[in-house]
Parts: structure tokens; sequence; C-alpha cells
């Protein structure tokens, strides 16, 4: 952009030959009236020192009237000193200054006449009173008469200082009003060559801010305004195509922001999907439809590696395009390889058309899990797609993770209940099944050796006895281990164990639970529940109690108290014969990585507490 800067310091000169010339007439003015004012000051300064002159007479008189009344030496000192101020007072530059230096001036006239009069007529009298108090009566006669001149010579100096402050007053309104009169005219002409092209620019400006670039400035005068205008006018034009590249910038920028927005609700929806329920190939299927319409592709996979061969399995599949439904995507992969890349595209055809699939590993730390597999005709992925992509592998291979240990958990828990049973069953059932069948060999050998039934009647009720006894043992073993977390909430689980105790027993119960915001591992809530089972099934065999108090206590840091106490008669905790309940609940808190403590309470009851520390999932 080229402009003309021909004239363009024009305004300047104008402003600045109007301002020499009134700060040169206002100086010149400032000047006069200063040099007037400080002759008038010195005139004023004359004035106070003259009518000082009127009062060191007097002060003269009186130290001569009181000079027969004093000796010689304070007569001298009052006096010579009087006489001295006095002098001094009259030949004050101020007051010499002040004086008219033409002759004949009446002011002159005046100072002259008090001055000869002081040294031909008061000194010399003034003197002879020190000499001789005596002739202090012509000197106190001659006083008023030359007091009288000072007054003389006072009122004259008034005069002309008065004439002087008129004139003053004078100059200093006919400076007023023509520097009134400059002001105005300043004002008039800075107006109609600097203000009003100034608030046409700013009006112009406000329509440009309103989003108005089609207005211009029409000032075409050759000094600075005009420059500023011409200069407006190029960047009102540039601002126009600036504002269109914005507008297309702004609608770049939100449709990236939608993509983010996307791409934030798509992680968001995965992780609440995936986390608030049971994983299962169903709940995958639907996961992948989601990550599918997101991204657009025409087919979405999760292999899923399984087994000590690592072998691969499509876990779930999610077809966008149906040209792929006899297409396996097991061809795609290659597990050496996908082990050692982060991220792999492989471009393959089908069907006669071109598609890349971006194959991303599912790791979880070190852990190797699988991969997902998105197929698209897309030759290139953006940046910003293929980290969401990772960020989508990752969330997944996260919640595979949690679900296998989860499963692991599960599974570790099912092997200690099955082993937990088998002893059951062997301390229980099968001894009083042994014990039947000893019974029914000795009925068999009766029957064979024809003995009457008076002789068989002892053994057919011991064999009915031991069997009544192992349907009893079998009730309490399938009540005991049917026994499962009925909700993932730990507190509904204790409160449902406790209810169905009560129901069976009508005895009351009262849970007092304080460990709400800690988080314990399925395995650790089986055992728990077990030996919460366990206890409560002792108390309503033996205790002959009818109130159980449940109370779980956080002790310190993640360490838990599960204490059960009772009112009954007490319990012996010394194992018997055909009766592992407390060696169970002991293998069990040995489990949990724990302690378990059994005690008689006073005056009566007992009481359990268990201590273990806790394990989140």
């Amino acid at each position: 952009m080229a402009v003309n800067r021909k004239h363009s310091n024009a305004l300047f000169l104008q402003l600045s030959t109007l301002l020499a010339t009134v700060s040169v007439t206002a100086i010149t003015f400032i000047f006069a009236i200063f040099l007037f004012s400080e002759e008038s000051s010195g005139k004023g300064s004359a004035i106070n020192v003259s009518g000082s002159l009127r009062m060191q007479s007097y002060v003269m008189a009186l130290a001569v009237a009181n000079s027969s009344t004093t000796d010689d030496v304070q007569r001298t000192t009052t006096v010579g000193n009087a006489i001295i101020e006095f002098e001094r007072r009259l030949l004050s530059p101020s007051l010499v200054d002040a004086i008219p230096p033409l002759a004949n001036d009446p002011i002159r006239r005046s100072y002259e006449k008090i001055k000869k009069n002081f040294y031909d007529n008061i000194r010399p009298l003034a003197e002879q009173v020190i000499i001789s108090p005596k002739n202090k009566t012509l000197f106190l006669q001659s006083i008023p008469v030359f007091v009288e001149e000072v007054d003389i010579f006072v009122l004259e100096l008034e005069t002309l200082l008065e004439e002087r402050v008129q004139t003053l007053k004078l100059g200093l309104t006919i400076t007023m009003f023509l520097a009134l009169l400059i002001g105005v005219v300043f004002l008039l002409y800075l107006y109609w060559v600097l203000f009003r092209p100034l608030h046409d620019l700013s009006n112009i400006a406000s329509e440009v801010r309103s989003g108005n670039f089609s207005i211009r400035s029409d000032y075409s005068k050759k000094n600075e305004i005009g420059y500023l205008c011409e200069s407006m006018n190029y960047m009102i034009q540039d601002l126009s195509r600036l504002y269109e590249s914005l507008e297309e910038q702004v609608r770049i920028k939100t449709a990236d922001l939608d993509e983010r927005n996307k791409a934030l609700n798509l992680l968001y929806t995965l992780r609440s999907t995936l986390s608030e329920k049971e994983l299962n190939r169903e709940l995958l299927h639907n996961t992948l439809w989601l990550i599918a319409q997101h991204f657009k592709t025409d087919d979405c996979s999760i292999i899923l590696f399984r087994g000590m061969d690592n072998r691969a399995l499509v876990a779930a599949r999610a077809l966008l395009n149906d040209e792929f439904q006899k297409f396996n995507p097991l061809k795609l992969i290659e597990k050496s390889e996908i082990k050692t890349q982060e991220v792999n595209t492989t471009v393959f055809e089908h069907m006669g058309a071109s598609y890349s699939t971006c194959i991303l590993p599912l790791r979880c730390n070190t852990k190797y899990l699988g991969c997902l597999l998105l197929t698209t005709k897309k030759s290139v992925i953006e940046p910003q797609e293929l980290q969401l992509m990772k960020s989508t592998a990752d969330l997944i291979a996260s919640i595979l993770n949690t679900s296998d240990k989860q499963e692991e958990d599960f599974r570790l828990a099912l092997y200690e209940e099955r082993s937990t049973i088998a002893r059951e069953l062997h301390d229980s059932i099968a001894q009083s099944l042994a014990y039947a069948k000893i019974q029914l060999t000795r009925l068999s050998h009766a029957v064979v050796d024809n003995k009457n039934i008076t002789d068989c009647s002892p053994i057919i009720d011991e064999l009915k006895t031991g069997i009544t006894t192992a349907y009893q043992q079998l009730r309490e073993v399938l009540t005991t281990f049917r026994l499962k977390p009925s909700s993932t909430d730990f507190r509904h689980s204790v409160r449902s164990i406790t209810e169905d105790f009560h129901h069976r027993t009508s005895i009351k119960f009262e849970i007092n639970n304080e460990i709400i915001g800690y988080e314990i591992s399925i395995n650790q809530q089986i055992h728990i529940l077990q030996i919460l089972s366990e206890a409560l099934s002792n108390v309503a065999k033996h205790s002959h109690a009818n109130f159980v108090r449940i109370s779980f206590m956080v002790k310190s840091g993640s360490t838990i108290e599960l204490t059960i106490e009772d009112n009954g008669i007490g319990f012996n905790f010394q194992e018997k014969d055909g009766h592992f309940g407390l060696g169970i609940m002991r293998d069990r808190a040995q489990a949990l990585g724990g302690k378990i403590y059994f005690k008689n309470a006073t005056p009566q009851g007992t009481i359990l507490r268990l201590e273990f520390k806790a394990n989140s999932s």
C-alpha cells in the first residue's frame, strides 16, 4: 500500500505557527506585567520601611525622654542604638532604590528633606542628650515636625503604589481579554481543522466495529488528518478481507471443536457402558457399533489372544458394510509383528476395492491382550483421528484387563470354596454315611443269620439316626455354601445374610457398618460373608441367644475389624471331633491375610473378632 505523504506536515506547521504566535504574545504580556509587578513590589517594601521611620522616630523620642532616669552607660547605649537603627532604616537599599532618580520628583525632594533634617537637626540634638540629659527638651520639640515630614513622605509613596496597582489591574484585564479572544479563535480553528475530521473518523470506526466495511472517509486535504483518513480507508479494506478470512477460520475451528467434543463423548460413553455392566460378547458388540459409527469404518473387530498357544479369536465384530460378511479379519493378523509395533496399518484389496486396516494393540501395562481392527476406505488417517483410535484401544484394553482380573478372582474363590465344601462333606456327611454303611452291613449279617426282628430293631434305629443326621448335615452344608454375594454392594450382602438368619431363628440383630468408602475385593467379600454365616450358624446352634450385634469398623489405615457379639450362654472353643467350623473360620481368616479371635464375654455371651486389611478389586 503506497500513500502520498507530500505536505503531510501542513497541519503541524499551521498549529505550530499559531501556538508560537500565541506563546510569544503571552510571554511579552507576562514579562511586561512581571517587570511592572516587581517594581511595584519594591514600592511596597519602601512603604513598609518608610512607615517604620515614623515608629523609629518615636523610639528615639522615648529613649531621650527616659535619659534623665538612667546612668551614663545605659543612656549612651539606648539613645545611640535608636539613632543607629533610624539611620539604618533611612539608608535601607529597599527604600533608596524605590525613590525616583529625578531630582525634581516630589518623592525625591521629600526623602532628601527628611535626610537633611535628620543629619542637621535630629541626630545632633540626640547626641547632645547623651552628653547632657538637660538638652532633651529641644530634641522632643523637634520630633513632631520631623514625624510630620515622614508622614508626608509615606503618603506620597502610597499614592505612587496605588497608581501602579491600578495600571497593573488594567494590564491584567487587557491580558485576560486577549487570552479569552485567542482561546476562542484557537478552539474554532481546532474544531474545523482537527476535531471535526476526528469526529468523522470516530463515526467511521463505530460503523466498522458494527460490521459495516463499505464506509469510507471523503476527507481529502493534504495534511496529517488527510493521511490518517487515507490510511483508515486502506485499513477498512484490509479488515474486510481479513474478516472474511476469519469467518472461514472460525468455521474450521468450530468443526474441530465439534470433532473433539464427539471424541470426548465417545470415550465417556465407552467408559460408562463398559464399566457399569458385566462384560460379555453382546456388550462388546454394542461397543464396537459405537466405535464403527464414530470412525465411519466398514469393519470393526476385537481380536483377543487366548490359551497357552496364544491363539487369535474374534471376540466381537461390527459390520457397516455387508461386503465384509464373508471376510475373515484374522487373515490380517500377524501376531509376531503386532507385538512389536504400536500401530500397524495394512492395505488390502477386497471385492475390487482398496481398504486400509488400522491395527491397534490392546495393551495394559506390559500385558498384551489382543488388538482392535478398524477397516476403512480412507487412504490416510489424520493424526488427530489416529490419536483418538489409540485412546479408544487403551480404554478397551483397560476394561478387558479389569474383567480378566475379576474373572480370575472369582475362579480362585471358586477353587477355595470347592476345597472347603470337600472338607465339610468329608467331616460331616461322609462320616455319617460311613456310619450308616456300617449299620447296614450289620443289618445284612443279621438277615443272613436269620435273626428275628427284635434283634434287628436296634440296628434299624441306629441306621435311621445316622441317615437323619446325614440329612441334617447335608441341609446345613447346602445352606452354608449356597451363600454368594447377592449384590455388588457389600453392605447389601451383609444385610441379606443377617435378615435370612433372623427369619430362620427369630434372633434379633443390629448392624453397625462404618466402612463406607472402602472397596473390598470380591475374593475377600466371599471369605467375610462365609465367616459371618458360620458365626451366625454357631449362634443359632449353641448360644441360646436372642440378640446379635455385628460391627464393621476401620481401625487404622485400611485395617478393618469385624466384631460379632451375642448375649448367649458362651461357647467352648476347644475343637471337638467331627466339628471343624472354628478351624474353617481360622483358615478363611488366614486366606484374608488377617487374624480371628474368639472369647466369652462378661457377664455372658460370645465375641468373635476378625481383623484384616482391605484390598480393592
